[in-house]
């Protein structure tokens, strides 16, 4: 709504700019074309409190890593340079009066904008004022089209680029999801592989366990062990060939179904455009 979006560039330009000492004058533009957008201009120099122009540079010393003065060195005599009346003489730089026309702003401003958006848009809503690639996400930029390009619609070679982006974009899209997918399987099958090893290790030290048994009845012709050790053994080997010889149902490979949908969706798309 109008007054939502007038408060919200109101309250960020207050307080990104005019609390620092800037003039700005802001408007919003509404085509109602779905790209509703503000304009800020901002003053880049100071103003005193006497109403007057503050300068555009001033003069500060320089300074070493300690926080000392440099001093101006004569390369005649190798001593540090006197001035008319006799001054010590230091090393001076000029530097811009404010910082408001300093480029590294710009990372903290549309920061704060992002900031200011998002307290007024639903958690699906959300925007990051960093990059695709600095977020970590697999999505391909879109170009900027323009008004012209957005009037001309599919006819500009432009909006048919984005076409073709957003298209890409939602290949990847679908393509992360089928990675966590195959990558959940993995770690499902992982388990799996850890369970038998660990099962065939039981049945190993059962099966030496039981071995022994026999061996030591055989040695001391006792009939009756205790426990019967072999007994158990065989009841739990019969029941493990039990189950192999009844398997599960295979689950259908998310990976092969993706790689399906995904030649077919491009073919039908293919013969779509022709």
């Amino acid at each position: 709504e109008r007054p939502t979006q007038i408060k919200l560039v109101h309250d960020y330009v207050q307080t990104n700019f005019v609390d620092r000492g800037m003039c700005a004058d802001w408007s919003i533009h509404d085509k109602e074309d779905g790209n509703p957008h503000a304009h800020i201009m901002l003053t880049t120099r100071a103003i005193k409190k006497n109403g007057t122009w503050a300068p555009k540079q001033k003069s500060t010393y320089v300074l070493d890593e300690d926080g000392a003065k440099v001093p101006q060195i004569d390369s005649k005599t190798g001593q540090q340079k006197i001035g008319a009346r006799g001054r010590k003489m230091w090393q001076r730089t000029t530097e811009s009066y404010t910082d408001w026309n300093d480029r590294s702003n710009a990372e903290e401003w549309r920061a704060n904008w992002a900031e200011s958006c998002n307290q007024y848009l639903t958690p699906e809503q959300q925007i990051d004022h960093r990059s695709y690639e600095r977020q970590g996400v697999e999505q391909i930029p879109t170009i900027h089209e323009g008004h012209v390009a957005h009037e001309m619609g599919d006819r500009s070679e432009r909006v048919q680029t984005n076409n073709d982006i957003k298209e890409g974009n939602r290949d990847l899209s679908s393509l992360s999801a089928t990675i966590a997918k195959i990558q959940e399987e993995a770690r499902k099958l992982f388990r799996q592989i850890a369970e038998l090893t660990e099962l065939i290790r039981k049945r190993a030290q059962e099966k030496a366990e039981a071995k022994r048994q026999v061996e030591q009845l055989a040695q001391t012709g006792s009939a009756e062990p205790t426990p019967n050790v072999a007994d158990n053994f065989l009841k739990k080997l019969n029941a493990d060939k039990a189950k192999q010889a009844k398997p599960a149902p295979p689950e259908e490979s998310v990976a092969g179904d993706f790689l399906k949908k995904l030649h077919s969706d491009r073919s039908k798309r293919q013969a779509h455009k022709y």
